[in-house]
């Protein structure tokens, strides 16, 4: 039998244990730490790697935008162009923007500090950038020089038709008369200033407006109706989220009794459709975006059904119930309503043969939306040729409230759209 181990001999051992087990674990830990450390430089050397290739990427697509701008963008800004939907208080650029700014810098300080402009992330937000361009625009003189810029940059673009949209306010300067009353001597300025490009306004009838606003507005464009024949058509717009079905009787005495042009932006949002086919079945001359249309068997057989062959176009009796779709590419992403432009209801509509028209909505909110840029992205993402660039112009052209209504002489704007000339 073994001699027993004294109690020192016992904890002498445990202490060798422990001191064993410590510089075990300490190993351990060190070829742990050891591992964890070339796992972690791994990883950093790795996302170097993706960040240099991100790097590269960028640098390669900035080389290509810079390419496409030089070789490719004045191309198509050098083809004749129709816009058929652009906002006013969405449509001035930057440049404008701050020169109005700079000439009353106290009020812009003021404005400024209400806002926090950013990218939006859902249409709400694009809503609330609006803010600062409408108090902006508060001074009738603020109004007309926004309104002339507006003008001169889409000459530039190589736009030769242009329909303005707005929709009178009251502000602290300016009464609704007072406000139309500028804007319609800044159009007939600006017709004389760009004899090149034909220019009209559509007024705008606000979703949240009630049914005695709308008819006072309707009262107040027949007024000017018997001084000018600056404005052509009615369009319905304002926040998607809201009916407008109260306001349809408005749009059917404007078009009966004031022979105006009738444009609706509808189905903007998937969620808000409830007013779309009563606003289908009045037939109206347009619809704007139109988004979700084709998610609905009935809206898609009601723009089916009225479409034309444009052979007949002109000499059809029903030539005002031929549904255009004015479609704006970025707006629609930049609103976060489609993911990409590959995205759009452009090509459903395309393939339908329904009459489509490339539009801006709001060149001066949006980035990269100006009217030559639409055209270009258009052509990339849907495989468009010249000639079909072309006959979108012709069928914008054909669908147009000065041409539909026989407002002025465009003979010269179709020759150069069918040459595909500005001169």
């Amino acid at each position: 039998m073994p001699p027993k181990k004294s109690g020192k001999q016992n904890k002498k051992l445990t202490i060798q244990q422990e001191r064993v087990k410590a510089d075990r674990e300490a190993t351990q830990k060190a070829i742990q730490d050891k591992n964890d450390h070339t796992l972690l430089d791994n990883e950093i050397a790795e996302r170097e790697k993706v960040a240099a290739a991100e790097r590269q990427e960028f640098e390669n697509k900035i080389a290509l935008t810079r390419q496409i701008q030089e070789n490719f963008l004045p191309r198509f800004q050098k083809m004749p162009k129709v816009e058929l939907h652009a906002h006013l208080s969405g449509s001035i650029s930057r440049k404008t923007i701050e020169f109005l700014m700079n000439s009353d810098l106290k009020r812009a300080k003021q404005i400024l500090s209400k806002y926090h402009l950013n990218e939006p992330k859902d249409m709400d937000r694009v809503f609330d950038t609006f803010g600062i361009i409408h108090e902006i625009l508060e001074k009738p003189e603020a109004l007309r020089v926004a309104t002339l810029e507006m003008v001169r940059d889409f000459v530039k673009d190589g736009c030769v038709y242009l329909e303005i949209r707005t929709g009178p306010k009251n502000t602290p300067f300016m009464t609704k008369e007072t406000y139309l009353k500028v804007v319609v001597d800044a159009v007939k300025e600006a017709q004389l200033e760009h004899p090149q490009i034909k220019v009209f306004l559509v007024i705008s009838f606000d979703r949240s407006l009630v049914y005695e606003e709308a008819n006072e507005l309707l009262h107040l464009i027949g007024k000017f109706q018997l001084e000018t024949n600056v404005i052509v058509g009615v369009e319905l717009g304002g926040n998607p989220k809201l009916s407008g079905i109260h306001l349809l009787s408005i749009f059917q005495l404007a078009r009966r009794f004031h022979g105006l042009g009738v444009t609706l932006h509808l189905a903007e949002l998937e969620s808000q459709t409830d007013d779309v086919l009563d606003y289908l079945m009045m037939l109206p001359d347009r619809v704007g975006h139109g988004t979700f249309l084709h998610t609905n068997p009935k809206f898609v057989e009601m723009m089916s059904f009225y479409k034309i062959p444009l052979g007949e176009f002109i000499c059809s009796e029903n030539q005002n119930k031929v549904f255009i779709l004015e479609i704006c590419l970025s707006s629609n992403v930049y609103s976060k309503t489609v993911p990409s432009i590959h995205d759009s209801h452009f090509k459903y509509w395309k393939t339908k043969g329904v009459p489509l028209s490339i539009c801006t909505d709001d060149k001066g909110v949006i980035p990269g939306a100006t009217l030559t840029e639409e055209y270009y992205k258009a052509a990339v993402a849907f495989s468009l040729t010249t000639a079909d660039l072309i006959q979108i112009n012709i069928d914008a052209l054909r669908s147009s409230f000065a041409y539909k209504y026989n407002v002025t002489d465009l003979r010269d704007t179709w020759r150069k759209i069918h040459h595909n000339t500005l001169e």
